[in-house]
């Protein structure tokens, strides 16, 4: 049998090809303050890939990950780092960073009706031995509806070693309206 043919049968199976993507939650929110997910599966998975997709108006938002260590009851509200990059197609380039912050900043300056959209990882959620960390990308539309667009790049860290089993989006004003996914990568 061939490769692609041993891949189909593994898949009809129900058996996912190691560095797969399966699915672990996804909802749509409106209106929200936070969008909790407190079942990320981190026995399971060591990298964890997530989409978030803000729609409607989110104007002055600027939008954090947090993360838990008691599966959403509380969430650890200081001690992140992250440094962003955003390149926008009005010739401008902008940098953030912060070494002491109470979430990692993975959507910079949305100010607009149109929508944003992030995608990026998190390693070692679930292991206690290392640090949690987090890379990702962002495009959307930063300045309003006849505005410009821009394009972020970024991660950051819980310099902390714990094990992390919930996550969290939130802006730091107003409520977000859109939908996520969270998927776990297969490694064997």
């Amino acid at each position: 049998m061939s490769p692609l043919g041993v891949a189909r049968a593994l898949i009809t199976a129900g058996v996912a090809a190691a560095g797969s993507l399966e699915l672990i939650t996804e909802a749509s929110f409106s209106a929200s303050s936070s969008v909790n997910i407190t079942n990320i599966k981190e026995n399971v998975y060591d990298v964890h890939y997530f989409s978030l997709i803000l729609t409607g108006a989110h104007q002055g938002h600027t939008i954090f990950l947090d993360m838990s260590t008691d599966g959403g009851s509380s969430f650890i509200t200081d001690d992140f780092m992250y440094a962003t990059q955003d390149i926008d197609t009005n010739n401008t380039f902008d940098m953030d960073q912060s070494t002491d912050l109470y979430g990692i900043q993975i959507i910079g300056g949305v100010d607009s009706n149109n929508g944003m959209s992030t995608y990026g990882y998190i390693h070692h959620a679930g292991d206690s031995d290392h640090y949690t960390t987090t890379t990702y990308q962002t495009f959307g539309s930063k300045s309003g509806d006849n505005g410009y667009f821009m394009n972020e790049i970024g991660g950051g860290v819980r310099p902390t070693a714990d094990t992390v089993n919930a996550i969290r989006f939130y802006g730091n004003v107003g409520n977000l309206t859109g939908q996520y996914k969270l998927f776990g990568l297969k490694q064997e």
